[in-house]
């Protein structure tokens, strides 16, 4: 069995344990634990833990609009087997505006966008050299258009951004805009022009972590006295007894833990975010109480992380000043696309990941976190998929088309291939670096973990996605 059809499974079995908030039962029968996997069909288990949304309105009825929700998830999600397909995106003209996002883990802050609830935000559509003029250094190319605009880029003070060709684009330095692909898509095939761009911009203006180039802040680690934020009862005392390490490469993993860590710290803010997001649209106690303990698992992570930072010879650190970001929209549609990029997706990597390092880990401590954090990242994105059936079933059809329209999004995204999370941040590969003796202390190469994030989308988050919408 592969590891990603063992993840999903898993996935699957804890959805069918985790209540469907508001429907009256706290667990669905027989679930006073973790169900193993495999004692049921994987039709059986899919069947229980994703059942077929309706919306929660008084009528109980499934009107006009649901049904042509469901029409537009059932032509515009594909499955990972249809990725050679135009992505053309939603059919309606009336979807909400989708802020910018690059998929990455943990929640929050591995590529997260800017913050524009109060800020001043539209859409804008000019041809490629307009576009190329403001693109950012961390701009990749998608349908031949950058893919981030940032008003503050070396050369942007001599664009001439009252031209009519930027009509309806901000001037401002603080402009972020983030490529829509399913958008030029539409619009290039309306106006039979291929050079066309599309973008949602906006002017970045709140008191939340200042987003540079489209990547959001983690708090710097500081030197510490030793146990301040380590976990020693995660991690035996001592250096790793096998397999042995050059400097460079002791240096590098050092470095890999420490990054890991800081995310990990940052993920502690995002759960307690997303409490209080649950808390404002009526979320369930069920959904609430296990957002708050995901924050408190989280904790330990960063710890553990740490712990073994200072295991491969590290000097004790730990997290500074993390910002303190504001409060979002309070509605359903926009609570269905933040769970779903920050749970379903970046948690959902993150467990993968985690079970790909243990393949073949060999040190004690190393395989001890790593298999916390697998068990408690799937979890994480368990109940990221379970607020978001609950937001689903609620909220009906205008929630129903915010989460076909994210996930087209990142659809679009999958096959021109994401970040990597080990890439961004992370001390460079030394000269003479070994990818198996890396593996065998735990830690991937950017290039596996490039493969992590492709087949944790086309294996285990798009056809749960199409479940979902489609089911």
């Amino acid at each position: 069995m592969r590891d990603t059809e063992r993840v999903r499974l898993r996935l699957e079995a804890l959805l069918a344990c985790v209540p469907l908030a508001g429907a009256g039962a706290a667990t669905l029968p027989g679930c006073q634990g973790e169900p193993p996997v495999g004692s049921e069909s994987a039709d059986r288990v899919r069947s229980a833990a994703l059942p077929a949304v309706k919306p929660d309105n008084e009528g109980g009825g499934v009107g006009a609009a649901e049904e042509g929700a469901s029409a537009r998830s059932k032509t515009a999600v594909s499955s990972a087997t249809a990725a050679a397909q135009r992505h053309v995106g939603p059919a309606s003209s009336n979807l909400p505006e989708l802020p910018g996002y690059l998929i990455g883990d943990p929640p929050l802050v591995e590529g997260y966008h800017a913050e524009e609830d109060a800020c001043l935000k539209g859409n804008w559509c000019g041809p490629h050299e307009s576009a190329a003029a403001l693109a950012s250094a961390r701009s990749r190319a998608e349908l031949g258009c950058p893919s981030q605009l940032s008003g503050s880029v070396q050369g942007s003070g001599q664009v001439n951004r009252s031209a009519p060709v930027y009509a309806g684009l901000s001037g401002a330095r603080s402009l972020q805009a983030t490529f829509q692909s399913w958008r030029t898509a539409r619009q290039r095939e309306a106006s039979s022009n291929e050079d066309l761009c599309c973008y949602h911009w906006f002017e970045y203006c709140s008191g939340r972590a200042w987003v540079d180039e489209g990547k959001a802040r983690t708090a710097e680690l500081r030197p510490t006295a030793r146990g301040g934020w380590g976990a020693p009862d995660l991690v035996p005392p001592g250096p790793p007894v096998a397999p042995a390490l050059s400097d460079a490469m002791r240096e590098w993993m050092v470095a890999a833990w420490r990054h890991d860590a800081k995310h990990e710290h940052a993920s502690v803010a995002s759960f307690a975010r997303s409490t209080l997001e649950l808390l404002a649209v009526g979320g369930p106690p069920e959904l609430v109480s296990a957002t708050l303990r995901a924050g408190g698992e989280e904790v330990r992570h960063a710890q553990a992380c740490l712990s073994l930072a200072e295991h491969y010879g590290g000097a004790a650190v730990a997290p500074a000043n993390l910002p303190i970001l504001g409060s979002r929209d309070a509605s359903l549609t926009r609570l269905v696309r933040d769970v779903f990029l920050e749970a379903c997706v970046g948690e959902t990597i993150a467990t993968l990941r985690a079970e790909r390092q243990l393949r073949d880990c060999e040190p004690e401590g190393s395989r001890g976190v790593l298999q916390m954090i697998a068990e408690e990242e799937a979890r994480h994105a368990a109940l990221g998929w379970s607020t978001v059936r609950w937001a689903l079933k609620r909220g009906g059809a205008p929630v129903r088309e915010a989460l076909t329209d994210v996930v087209c999004t990142v659809e679009a995204r999958a096959r021109q291939g994401f970040p990597s999370h080990q890439t961004a941040g992370v001390a460079p590969t030394p000269a003479g670096f070994d990818v198996r003796l890396a593996a065998r202390h735990g830690r991937l190469s950017p290039a596996a973990d490039r493969q992590v994030i492709l087949d944790a989308w086309t294996e285990i988050i798009g056809p749960l996605a199409e479940d979902l919408l489609c089911g």
